[in-house]
């Protein structure tokens, strides 16, 4: 489907920016234009923030308002400031179960 995950979105903006510091770091030149390290973290960083602090918004139908994955965007990640982070979770106390913390609400696993 076509849906934009957060989840997702940041595993992909931490490795833009890691990979910009291991590029400054070592002195190598990016594989690609100038600009375009840094027009995709624009990018991938706008998604973000349109997003979060629920998962999926489009298509309604796919929409999730909290997924358990969506504590990695806080660490180890820290793609997330620390207001954002505490908007993650308190959503994801929705997840929590009797014995342990599904992924997303109406998860078929059992806690």
């Amino acid at each position: 489907h076509s849906a934009q995950h957060a989840s997702s979105l940041g595993p992909c903006l931490a490795a833009v920016k890691a990979f910009k510091t291991l590029l400054a770091k070592e002195g190598y030149l990016a594989p690609c234009k100038v600009d375009s390290l840094d027009i995709l973290e624009d990018k991938i960083s706008a998604s973000l923030k349109q997003i979060l602090p629920n998962e999926v918004i489009n298509p309604a139908e796919n929409a999730k308002d909290a997924d358990s994955a969506l504590i990695f965007l806080c660490y180890p990640l820290e793609v997330v400031d620390d207001e954002m982070g505490g908007k993650i979770l308190e959503r994801l106390k929705t997840c929590i179960g009797d014995i342990a913390m599904c992924r997303y609400r109406k998860d078929s696993y059992w806690c």
